[in-house]
């Protein structure tokens, strides 16, 4: 989608995610590299752990918010069938993962203080443009990534169980957080060195206009 309406759609997500909402829904915000300059790919996901028919009328207020997406999948399942689905299709841990060289930073965004949507909107607008540049010829400088992600998973809210804990009670501080965010990004071919201009699209993604 265009970075207007993906701004639009985050702005909708955070609105949402303010509200009564259940605490048995969770939800995962991805951005990644859009078909062409000036938009990005944008896919939301999650769980709901309350009863199957309620589903429907927890999201209605979301949807109502965000344009129609091309596709859209429910699947019905025990928790570990739905951890399973969230992992990427499997729990097995045996086989060694694919080798990356990579660059990621985290991000926490405190519930008191929403992204302002002038924010969301510049952030946007740089994965828009700069993140759609990152996988072109070699010969314009700027393909310093092979693949990049944003994930915004949803920690907060009214009723969150994260929150619900006193940020002293355990090792996990974070406790008065909206948002926790990752910036991922892989080196060509996934192979060394991680180059500089890969350092610096994520530290801008890290600090600028979602970081202030």
């Amino acid at each position: 989608m265009d970075s207007s309406t993906a701004a639009k759609a985050l702005s909708a997500v955070q609105n949402f995610v303010q509200t009564n909402i259940p605490s048995q829904l969770g939800l995962e915000i991805v951005l990644g590299k859009g078909t062409s300059s000036g938009t990005v790919s944008f896919e939301l996901s999650g769980g709901w752990y309350g009863q199957p028919q309620d589903l429907d009328s927890v999201l209605a207020p979301l949807l109502r918010q965000l344009p129609s997406g091309p596709w859209k999948s429910i699947k019905k399942g025990s928790y570990i069938e739905s951890v399973t689905t969230l992992a990427g299709g499997s729990l097995n841990t045996q086989p060694p993962e694919r080798r990356d060289t990579f660059y990621a930073k985290s991000l926490m965004t405190p519930e008191s203080s929403p992204i302002t949507d002038a924010a969301l909107s510049a952030f946007v607008r740089y994965l828009a443009g700069t993140g759609f540049s990152s996988n072109t010829l070699e010969l314009t400088r700027m393909k310093f990534v092979k693949e990049w992600f944003v994930g915004i998973g949803v920690y907060g809210g009214k009723n969150s169980a994260i929150n619900a804990v006193s940020p002293d009670a355990t090792a996990f501080p974070h406790r008065r957080s909206l948002f926790g965010i990752q910036f991922y990004a892989s080196s060509p071919g996934s192979k060394p060195p991680f180059p500089q201009a890969g350092f610096n699209f994520v530290d801008v993604l890290q600090t600028g206009p979602m970081g202030n």
